[in-house]
């Protein structure tokens, strides 16, 4: 499956900021493989921040350098923030990459994304062999926007409600309605103390990071599939009530009829 890259030209991404030493910075979101940035190995502090495209959760970075009689970046720290510049000036941890010395291609996948982020920060801590210049050719940032999340979650729905569950007893119904009502306030407050564990936890590694922020169009496509369920589930009872009455009604009038006969 080809993977839309939102740290490319072509989409609009742009380096916002680097260290001085990096010329050709904006050579990083070009898939020419003539052009390339080039740092100062020995450049005291070597970053970069790219702006991407749209705010996405990331779930693979890519890194490449083809250039030869280069030295290579090895350990590699990924920051992230959701505005710029990020608030009193803390980028959150997102991932620590370990690169191997060959030029090509490197993939990184990131197992815990943490939020929707437009901004990413690249730290380039050390790098291996003793060449003057560190190259990198291209960087790629793969992920998934809010609409695609909101569109998986619309599919979803629409093959729940295709596709109902077996038909339930109204007592049945009854209960599995009280408890969706139940996980509905559960999810809300559950959802909030995630939130407060997230602004808590940002440390160092990927396996180590808070647990996935849910966006907005999920919270929304959950609530309406409970809705959803919630409004099935009291029609299917209001049926067997009413099916319930009318033998009720029926019951009556015969036994009604079977009284005046006998006073006639």
């Amino acid at each position: 499956k080809e993977h839309f890259n939102f740290a490319s030209l072509d989409c609009a991404a742009t380096v916002l900021k680097s260290n001085p030493e990096l010329k050709m910075a904006n050579a990083i979101l070009n898939e020419s493989k003539d052009s390339y940035s080039n740092n100062i190995c020995q450049a005291k502090e070597k970053f970069v921040i790219i702006e991407l495209c749209e705010d996405i959760l990331i779930d693979r970075i890519i890194l490449g350098n083809f250039e030869y009689f280069s030295s290579m970046y090895k350990d590699v720290k990924v920051s992230i923030s959701s505005r710029y510049p990020p608030k009193d000036g803390h980028w959150k941890s997102l991932a620590f990459l370990r690169a191997t010395n060959s030029r090509d291609i490197q993939v990184f996948k990131i197992k815990n994304p943490i939020s929707y982020v437009k901004y990413v920060r690249f730290d380039f801590l050390s790098y291996y062999g003793y060449e003057y210049y560190c190259p990198l050719s291209l960087i790629r940032i793969h992920g998934r926007t809010m609409m695609d999340e909101f569109i998986e979650d619309k599919v979803k729905l629409e093959e729940e409600i295709t596709n109902p569950s077996s038909s339930s007893t109204p007592k049945e119904m009854q209960e599995e309605e009280e408890g969706l009502q139940k996980e509905s306030t559960n999810d809300s407050s559950s959802s909030e103390s995630n939130e407060d564990d997230d602004e808590k936890s940002h440390n160092n590694d990927t396996n180590d990071q808070p647990p996935l922020h849910e966006s907005v169009f999920k919270t929304i496509m959950r609530r309406l599939t409970n809705l959803e369920r919630n409004t099935t589930l009291s029609f299917k009872y209001l049926e067997e009530q009413g099916k319930i009455f009318n033998q009720y009604i029926l019951y009556l009038h015969k036994k009604q009829q079977s009284s005046l006969k006998q006073l006639i």
